[in-house]
């Protein structure tokens, strides 16, 4: 199996090149009609297929879902045959997803073609991936109305902490199979235990002398070194037991699992977040995804093991102390009871008096602590700003002030933690020095009364008197360890809370479903009617424009309310909404680049976010043909971590499937080749076209220490390789020097009226037309494009205090 750029696993399938297929102008291709479907959970979903081309003849595939760890839980394996008639583009499969109760973020798994007769398949749509929107709550579906009322949890926190923690338990629980022989083992540790207690009393009785251990009343010819031997193999054997268990609980990996299936599901919401409304900030992300999760994790979740331990253990030690009175005889072995009795009432009390204080004063510190750790990573962040203006003693100051409140804070917290554990020590050590008193003196009196000839039935034989001594030991033990077991988890609250917040905020993915549903559906309609335009066309498709219909973006239009601002008076008012683009309209050709340009602020990055299906507009509509893979490239140059070629090919290994340091065994050698020379073109420097090619150099791109324009190169040529339909490029040529620009230019413009770069050109007029849309500032790449947009500059672009 192969981990797939979105995280999910499949079984590895040969891969043909996107380069050296052979293309015939008289067969037609079939492909999925889009590289990304969407799908709710537990309907019976449609995946379209279309035929592009010649349509006079039949034409068959075969298709089937890849394997994947959610198949038989999210979805039901399938596969067919499907069989386009003369006339027909368009067909769908059916694919059963599957529906419960339980949380997930996004899954997805992949279909594939395979077996083409009467055709050929598609270069890259020949595989697709289904995206399925869950519709459960973390970690219950009890949360959901609350979470459509508020989904940061903020108003709704309050004495709802431990039924959040019982149902996050529960949610790991299940994930985890681990955990189930974890609390079988622990029982059976218990039982032990009472076991060894009993044996303990009976050997301390057998060498006393005293007639009522065990062995002796079953074989009472048994000779005494017999009976030694007898009970210690009874302590041994056990001991190998436990052993054994302690070994396996080191296998079953209940802490990894627990901890994958939290970070794996906020790994997934991360990139899945709906950054038009609300983005997580990384520091955030990170601070969760890390400390959060191993906090919940080790000092949560693993926690509860602890607790159904103890509890197990109080429960046979509570038997073990009746069983000990009724065989004693004697009413002051019922005192052993006493634990059972007084250290809950106690602790029961405490815990009314104290808690509040202690969550409090748990709170504060976790706020200040928040606060120095927001302020050292903006310190971090901005490291140039601060050594620039020489202001680090002004930083390191400053934040002096809060190292000193956290540390004030926490050493209060720890004194007030070290009183807490201690409750339960001083209860039990009370008791253990009243029966050391009370059975003790009862254990002497009836020693004396044994050697005085008398019997010593009425009193308590030294063996059952060390027996209780022990339980009330174990017993104080387990409380001890229950108490501070349900401390610890009082500290994990704020974490879980964090946690919660993060799986349950809203995804892209819905509107994305709405999208993708809204493109299948309008270019079935467009291609019949180009074919109807268009009859000798080969490929009608191609002539379907991509557009945009009266779209509008603000950032303030995308909540429900306007800002509140203060006027001259300060009196507050609400603020009408700032369109960054308003009323834009315009049909795109396809197979042609377009410039867009215009001032600072006029909504350049704006429009081509919302090309890119970054941004869903506010009012308007944007549509692309479904068949056609857009690619949205940022300005900045984003830098994945690897070698140059690792980076380079990043994006075919996303649509095969596979993980980036495997792209020298699985991606073919002639799309190799062709990212070898697209890097030529773009003129890597020798150094770097060197490391492109060698594919078993592991040297990171951040060892090399390259500049400001190779790392552009790096960006642009992922791109290229990549090789989608429609390319959106925010300026592309900046941070680079002429010469660089104009090579970068003209490799776009390329890009377009080659149909791709580096591609067999005798196979041009069967690839599909290829469509590029970017922004400048720089007059002379506006000479690359067939057509410039000028977004006009208003007065309302301007932003408002």
């Amino acid at each position: 199996t192969s981990t797939s750029m979105d995280g999910d696993s499949y079984a590895m399938t040969p891969l043909s090149s996107s380069a050296s297929q052979e293309l015939d102008a008289h067969t037609p291709l079939v492909q999925f009609a889009s590289n990304r479907f969407y799908a709710n959970e537990g309907e019976t979903f449609e995946v379209m297929l279309m035929r592009l081309g010649k349509d006079s003849g039949e034409s068959r595939v075969d298709w089937t879902t890849l394997p994947s760890p959610h198949e038989g839980r999210k979805f039901a394996a399938a596969k067919g045959t499907l069989v386009f008639a003369p006339g027909e583009h368009f067909k769908t499969v059916v694919v059963q997803l599957l529906s419960d109760d339980h949380f997930d973020s996004t899954l997805a798994f992949r279909l594939s073609l395979s077996n083409p007769e009467g055709c050929m398949l598609g270069i890259y749509l020949k595989t697709t991936t289904v995206k399925i929107l869950d519709d459960d709550a973390f970690p219950s579906n009890i949360y959901k109305e609350r979470l459509k009322e508020d989904p940061t949890t903020h108003s709704w926190q309050r004495g709802e902490s431990f039924t959040m923690l019982k149902k996050t338990v529960k949610f790991l629980y299940r994930l985890t199979p681990g955990s189930k022989k974890i609390l079988a083992a622990d029982q059976i540790d218990n039982i032990i235990f009472g076991f060894e207690i009993l044996v303990m009393r009976n050997l301390v009785n057998a060498l006393s002398k005293n007639q009522g251990h065990f062995v002796e009343r079953v074989f009472p010819s048994i000779t005494s070194n017999t009976t030694l031997y007898v009970y210690g193999l009874c302590l041994l054997v056990p001991f190998l037991i436990t052993h054994w268990f302690m070994y396996r609980k080191t296998t079953w990996k209940v802490t990894g699992g627990a901890r994958k299936v939290l970070q794996e599901n906020l790994l997934r919401k991360y990139l899945n977040q709906d950054e038009s409304t609300h983005f997580i900030p990384a520091s955030e992300f990170q601070s969760t995804f890390g400390h959060d999760v191993t906090d919940l994790v080790v000092d949560g979740y693993n926690k509860v093991f602890v607790v159904a331990k103890s509890g197990g253990r109080l429960v046979v030690s509570l038997g073990l102390s009746i069983y000990i009175a009724v065989d004693a005889q004697v009413w002051v072995v019922w005192l052993g009871l006493l634990p059972f009795v007084v250290l809950p009432l106690i602790l029961y009390g405490f815990v009314l008096i104290r808690s509040s204080m202690t969550l409090k004063m748990q709170n504060d510190l976790q706020e200040t602590t928040d606060k120095l750790m927001h302020k050292v990573d903006k310190t971090c962040e901005f490291f140039r700003l601060v050594t620039d203006y020489y202001a680090s003693n002004l930083v390191v100051n400053d934040s002096n002030k809060d190292i000193m409140k956290v540390n004030k804070e926490l050493a209060d917290l720890a004194g007030v933690m070290a009183n807490n554990t201690s409750i339960v020590q001083w209860v039990n050590n009370i008791l253990q020095l009243g029966w050391i008193i009370y059975g003790g003196t009862d254990v002497v009196e009836g020693a004396a009364a044994s050697q005085g000839g008398s019997t010593s039935g009425d009193h308590i034989p030294l063996g059952t008197f060390l027996a209780v001594f022990s339980l009330f030991k174990s017993n104080g033990a387990m409380f001890d360890s229950i108490f501070d077991v349900y401390l610890t988890i009082a500290t994990t609250y704020p974490a879980l809370w964090r946690i919660a917040e993060f799986m349950n905020l809203p995804t892209d993915i819905q509107r994305r479903e709405e999208i993708s549903t809204f493109r299948l559906k309008h270019t079935q309609e467009k291609v019949g009617k180009a074919k109807a335009s268009h009859p000798t066309a080969m490929f009608p498709m191609d002539t379907v424009p991509i557009f945009c219909d009266n779209v509008s973006f603000s950032y303030d239009a995308r909540h429900d309310e306007p800002a509140d601002v203060p006027n001259k008076q300060g009196v507050t008012a609400k603020r009408p909404p700032v369109w960054q683009v308003k009323d834009f309209s315009y049909t795109f050709p396809q197979g042609m680049s377009f410039a867009v340009t215009g001032p600072a602020g006029s909504g350049k990055a704006t429009l081509l976010r919302m090309l890119g299906l970054v941004l869903p507009p506010v009012c308007g509509t944007v549509f692309f043909p479904c068949h056609l893979r857009v690619l949205h490239i940022t300005q900045e140059s984003v830098i994945w971590p690897g070698t140059i070629a690792e980076n380079v090919f990043f994006g075919l290994c996303a649509s095969y499937g596979i993980a980036t340091d495997e792209y020298a065994k699985r991606i073919p050698w002639a799309d190799l080749e062709r990212g070898f020379r697209i890097c030529k073109k773009l003129h890597f420097s020798k150094e770097m076209q060197a490391q492109v090619e060698d594919l078993d150099s592991t040297v990171d791109v951040e060892s090399l220490c390259l500049s400001t324009s190779q790392l552009k190169l790096i960006h642009l040529a992922r791109a290229l390789i990549m090789n989608p339909e429609v390319l959106i490029i925010h300026h592309p040529t900046l941070t680079l020097p002429k010469d660089m620009s104009k090579n970068v230019a003209t490799s776009l413009k390329a890009f377009v009226t080659e149909r791709g770069i580096e591609m067999d050109p005798q196979t041009k007029n069967l690839r599909r037309p290829r469509t590029l849309f970017y922004s400048t500032q720089e007059k002379f790449t506006e000479q690359f494009a067939d057509k410039v947009i000028t977004l006009p500059w208003t007065q309302n672009s301007l932003p408002t205090k």
